[in-house]
C-alpha cells in the first residue's frame, strides 16, 4: 500500500469510528494509580505501584483493602517502589469459592505474591490482619527484607497482645466467638465495615463516597460470610490461647520473639488511644524491642492511614532514608 493510500484508509478509518485503545482501569476513585494484576493461587490479585527504587509495601488488614494507603502512596513514591495489594476477597482481589480466606488460606495467597512479585529488599509497612500475614512471612524470609513499619500492627506475643487490649474489645471478641452473634453482626448488620470504618477505628469522619468504596467488596453478605468471618474478631484467639498454628495466636506467636530481637530496623506508629497497639503495648515495645524507633502520630484509633496519611508518608520517607 501507498503511503497516500495508508493515510486515506487511516483517515477513514477514523471516520468510521475505528475502536481506540482501552483506557487502564484507575484502581481508587480520584487518585491516578493505574490498577495491575498478577496471578496468585490460580486467580487475580489486584496491587498499586508507584515509583522506582527498594520497595515499600504496604499492606491492609481486615476489612479494609489497598485503599487505606491511597493518600500516604504519593508522599512516598518518591523514594522508592511503592507497592500495595488488596488481599485475596478484599478489593478487587478475587473473591470467589475456588479458593479459602481463612488465615492459613490468605497466608499461602501472600506467600505465592510475594513469590510472584520476587521483591527484596522491602520495607514493610503493615496495618491490622495484614501485619500478621506480613510479619508471619517476614520471620521466615529475612534476608529479603530491609526495614519494618509497624501501624496498629500485631506486634507482640499474643498473650501480651490480650493483656493490652481494651476492654470494649476484648468483650466484642467473646460476643463474637458464638457463631450466631458473629453472623448476626459481621454478615447481616456489616458492623466491620459501617462501625469499625463508620467510626470506630477512625477518628475523622469517612464520606459516603470514601465508605463507599470500602463497600463495594462486600455489597453482598455472601462475600462477608466467605471472607469477613474467617478473618476477623470471630476468628480472634481468646486470652491469647492458642489452639493452632493457624489460629491468631499461634500466627502472632510464630513471629513474636523474632521481631522483638530482630536487628532489621523497626519503626513504630502509634497513636492515642490506638487498639490493638494502645499506649500499655507500645510501651512494652519500646522496652523490649531491638532497634526499634517509636514515634507518637497524636490522636488517633486503628486504621491511623485513614487518619494521620501525611504524618505516616513522612515518617516513611525519613526512615528509608536512614535504614
Amino acid at each position: 500500500m501507498s503511503a497516500g493510500a495508508a493515510v486515506v484508509a487511516l483517515a477513514v478509518a477514523v471516520a468510521a469510528g475505528a475502536p481506540a485503545e482501552p483506557k487502564p482501569e484507575l484502581a481508587w476513585p480520584g487518585h491516578a494509580y493505574v490498577a495491575q494484576t498478577v496471578q496468585v493461587s490460580g486467580h487475580p490479585m489486584r496491587y498499586v505501584e508507584a515509583g522506582s527504587g527498594d520497595p515499600i509495601l504496604m499492606l491492609h488488614g481486615t476489612p479494609t483493602q489497598g485503599y487505606l494507603w491511597r493518600n500516604v502512596v504519593g508522599g512516598v513514591a518518591d523514594h522508592g517502589r511503592v507497592i500495595v495489594p488488596d488481599l485475596m476477597g478484599f478489593g478487587k482481589s478475587y473473591q470467589g469459592p475456588e479458593i479459602g480466606y481463612d488465615a492459613r488460606s490468605q497466608q499461602a495467597h501472600f506467600d505465592a505474591f510475594m513469590d510472584a512479585m520476587d521483591l527484596r529488599d522491602i520495607t514493610l509497612v503493615v496495618n491490622d490482619v495484614g501485619s500478621m500475614l506480613g510479619l508471619h512471612w517476614a520471620s521466615r524470609h529475612p534476608d529479603r527484607v530491609k526495614g519494618i513499619v509497624l501501624v496498629e500492627a500485631a506486634m507482640l506475643d499474643a498473650r501480651s497482645w490480650w493483656k493490652h487490649l481494651p476492654l470494649g474489645m476484648k468483650m466484642s471478641i467473646r460476643l463474637m466467638k458464638n457463631p450466631r452473634r458473629a453472623k448476626k453482626f459481621i454478615v447481616d448488620r456489616n458492623v466491620m465495615i459501617e462501625k469499625s470504618l463508620g467510626g470506630f477505628g477512625v477518628r475523622r469522619e469517612l464520606s459516603e463516597e470514601e465508605l463507599d468504596v470500602y463497600r463495594a467488596p462486600f455489597a453482598d453478605p455472601e462475600m462477608r460470610t466467605r471472607v469477613l468471618l474467617p478473618l476477623g474478631p470471630a476468628a480472634a484467639s481468646i486470652r491469647g490461647r492458642s489452639e493452632s498454628a493457624w489460629d491468631s495466636a499461634g500466627m502472632v506467636n510464630a513471629y513474636a520473639d523474632w521481631l522483638r530481637d530482630t536487628e532489621i530496623p523497626k519503626l513504630l506508629l502509634h497513636a492515642t488511644p490506638g487498639l490493638i497497639a494502645g499506649r500499655s503495648a507500645v510501651r512494652q515495645a519500646e522496652k523490649t524491642f531491638t532497634n526499634l524507633e517509636s514515634v507518637s502520630l497524636g490522636r488517633g484509633k486503628h486504621f491511623l492511614p485513614e487518619d494521620h496519611p501525611d504524618a505516616i508518608a513522612e515518617a516513611i520517607v525519613k526512615f528509608v532514608g536512614r535504614i
